[in-house]
């Protein structure tokens, strides 16, 4: 498999898993424990993202999906390709669901509360969907570089502190959190979709009315804070550039081994080797360095293997 299919199909699972473990816990619940099914929601997606994190960047949302799109994290073919598996993964995860508890138990946990208008609705999947996505955006996007740099002579220079470390390594947790914390606040409300999957994946499978007329904010909601989330973050942060996963660093690691390698056989060729070594090393801490006048604010940074 490519390591494109590789992340499609971490979504597909993904999704698969999120929408049977979510909608199962509001089935089992008669939809009427907003705590058990808002921790279930809310681990469930912890419990994935670290799962798949470094095989996807553990999306599991097309909202997420489109953010990254819009902040050029991601490229639209990968998007689009993510969104399929994403749709795909959470209609056979509701149709698994469905299947095994039957048409009269099944609850897809999507219901517009009828004390409020499908505006109010809509809002109320927006905040929700933004809350999520500034979220993830905070604790696993926008984070200092964490680039090692390895030299021929053995040492390592580092750009990152434990503090970003200790951030990157627990960025499912508060992930998980604002899961949680959406459902407890708007589940009683609109069912808290934030998620165009989740909704689809669950509600496909209903017997009665699956997609009422209120049906589009469940879509218009989280697709307006894929793009309003954005927009805080510049004003947050100013216009940074956010950069591929893969550190150069990595290719800086990769010629200083082949070079160290060369110094033992090659003779007066391992001193070329160690020449363009060390000029890709310097080059790599010149990225990582502010330009002139341009202060000291780091670049932002997609999540892994986006």
């Amino acid at each position: 498999m490519t390591e494109l299919s590789r992340a499609c199909f971490a979504e597909f699972l993904s999704c698969l898993f999120f929408v049977f473990v979510g909608a199962g816990s509001v089935t089992s619940t008669a939809g009427g424990d907003v705590v058990a099914y808002s921790l279930s929601f809310g681990l469930a997606i912890t419990v994935l993202a670290y799962g798949i994190g470094d095989i996807s960047g553990g999306h599991i949302n097309p909202a997420v999906t489109l953010s990254m799109v819009l902040t050029r994290n991601m490229t639209p073919s990968r998007g689009l390709a993510y969104f399929i598996s994403q749709m795909l993964g959470a209609t056979v995860g509701g149709g698994i669901l469905r299947g095994a508890v039957g048409k009269e138990l099944y609850n897809s946990g999507i219901a517009l509360n009828p004390k409020i208008t499908p505006f109010g609705g809509m809002i109320c999947e927006l905040m929700g969907t933004t809350f999520l996505i500034f979220t993830i955006f905070h604790v696993a996007v926008c984070r200092r570089e964490v680039t090692m740099i390895k030299v021929l002579d053995g040492s390592a220079e580092s750009n990152h502190t434990p503090g970003d470390t200790i951030k990157l390594g627990l960025a499912p947790l508060p992930i998980g959190f604002a899961v949680t914390i959406a459902h407890l606040t708007i589940g009683p409300l609109t069912g808290c979709g934030i998620n165009p999957a989740r909704v689809f994946g669950a509600v496909v499978w209903m017997e009665k009315d699956p997609f009422p007329a209120h049906h589009w904010i469940y879509w218009v909601g989280p697709c307006l804070a894929s793009a309003l989330v954005p927009a805080l973050l510049f004003l947050l942060r100013g216009e940074e550039k956010h950069k591929s996963h893969l550190p150069k660093s990595n290719v800086v690691a990769d010629i200083s081994s082949a070079s160290a390698s060369s110094d033992s056989g090659n003779g007066g060729a391992s001193s070329e080797a160690r020449d363009f070594s060390e000029q890709a090393k310097e080059d790599s801490v010149s990225e990582l360095r502010p330009a002139e006048g341009a202060g000291s604010r780091p670049r932002l940074q997609g999540p892994p293997c986006t």
